[in-house]
């Protein structure tokens, strides 16, 4: 089932890491989650080529540029120093040729409901990339579930997690 539409919170505008990022990055995360090839898991085949062609003038090196700004250098290390390596934004693979948008399943809910969480699940089974698994597993661990009172949901993100653990 493709993305028809994407979210984002107008809570990104206070978001200090956000807006610490070039013009050109912040652009490119926006149309990112806004790909309908993006699944509820987070994750996009990464294509340079294809996302240049979407903006006159836009070229591989500024997606490459602005991807890297994107990435930052703290992920997946176990104890990142917030203040001279944020959280990135996203993860690539270029091995896998895989992109994870890091927080979209917790950021955009999709978590909450068990038909896109089942989804998410069924769609990380085709990620490839060692590195985007373990940083999907990550942010599953972060999931808020003890607040959802949906006893589905708390076990279907247990199954997700015990999945990618194996």
């Amino acid at each position: 089932m493709a993305r028809s539409e994407a979210r984002l919170f107008t809570s990104i505008w206070r978001d200090g890491n956000f807006l610490a990022l070039p013009p050109g990055a912040q652009r490119l995360y926006m149309f990112l989650i806004s790909q309908d090839d993006l699944t509820y898991c987070g994750v996009m085949p990464l294509r340079e080529r294809r996302w240049a062609s979407k903006a006159a003038g836009l070229t591989i090196a500024e997606i490459e540029r602005d991807l890297k700004a994107l990435e930052g250098t703290a992920y997946p290390t176990a104890n990142p120093d917030p203040e001279s390596c944020p959280t990135p934004f996203v993860i690539t693979d270029p091995e896998t040729g895989e992109l994870l948008v890091r927080a979209l399943l917790r950021r955009d809910g999709a978590w909450k409901q068990p038909n896109l969480l089942k989804l998410a699940r069924e769609s990380a089974e085709q990620i490839e990339s060692p590195r985007i698994l373990g940083a999907l597993l990550a942010e599953l661990r972060r999931l808020p579930v003890d607040e959802s009172p949906s006893s589905q949901v708390k076990t279907l993100v247990a199954d997700f997690i015990a999945d990618l653990e194996q």
